[in-house]
């Protein structure tokens, strides 16, 4: 496994892990727990996605064709979207509400694995050893590790 595939790669699995828990720990009462896990990842998410536009879709871009580009318009517009989901979330926490937490997590986590499915797939080969951005992949693993 490569530096890029650790930091981003590892990153997406953590993630999708830590918010698995977020149920759990609603549903045993653990409401301040499943807040503090709620702030520290869309912490990480929010760096996470700064990398990936700063550093990975614009070299990307660069090197794709149209249905590739098409592909970044649609990650972008998640990219948008998935902060909003962990307010929701947060709103969620404060009011002790399972169902609604359930009800956006279960979605969210289908929206976070769907994007990190395309981004694995189309986006991330471009970065392998041997590929075209292989040097770009290397700075963008580092500057995800360096918001750890």
């Amino acid at each position: 496994m490569t530096h890029f595939d650790q930091a981003f790669l590892g990153e997406h699995r953590e993630m999708e892990t830590r918010l698995k828990n977020v149920g759990q720990h609603a549903a045993q009462g653990e409401w301040r727990m499943a807040a503090s896990v709620v702030e520290s990842q869309k912490a990480h998410l929010l760096h996470h996605i700064d990398v990936e536009e700063r550093v990975v879709y614009p070299a990307f871009e660069s090197q794709t064709d149209d249905e590739g580009r098409r592909t970044l318009a649609f990650l972008r517009k998640r990219h948008l979207e998935l902060p909003v989901f962990f307010d929701e979330l947060a709103d969620a926490i404060a009011d002790h509400d399972e169902e609604s937490l359930n009800d956006t997590l279960e979605t969210l986590l289908r929206i976070i694995a769907d994007h990190h499915q395309t981004e694995e797939k189309d986006v991330f080969p471009y970065f392998e050893p041997t590929a075209p951005l292989e040097t770009v992949g290397i700075d963008a693993a580092r500057a995800l590790e360096e918001g750890r």
